[in-house]
């Protein structure tokens, strides 16, 4: 099944239809360069909090070079999912960058 794109795409964070995760996948499927898919990303992830959409939002922030808010939203992942898939990897990069 393809992911396809939110009808309303730049919308607000809004309920129904689909959700930050497809709305990712839908960014990886549209965007052309690099910045502009991870900036996309980034819009439709930013409020949300599951596992696989704050673990896409971290590594995504981390890509971008966005050390601040890859070590932000990484450590509200910790806090939020202790048994999480990323939280090992997660852990590794918050030591190795923290103050």
């Amino acid at each position: 099944s393809r992911a396809e794109p939110s009808p309303s795409a730049g919308g607000g964070g809004g309920g129904g239809g689909a959700t930050g995760w497809d709305a990712a996948q839908a960014c990886r499927s549209n965007s052309g360069s690099e910045p502009e898919t991870n900036s996309c990303i980034v819009r439709a992830l930013r409020s949300s909090n599951g596992e696989r959409e704050m673990g896409l939002l971290a590594t995504t922030y981390r890509a971008m070079g966005n050390r601040p808010q890859a070590l932000a939203t990484m450590r509200r992942y910790m806090q939020r999912y202790p048994n999480g898939s990323q939280y090992t990897n997660f852990q590794r990069y918050v030591d190795a960058n923290s103050e």
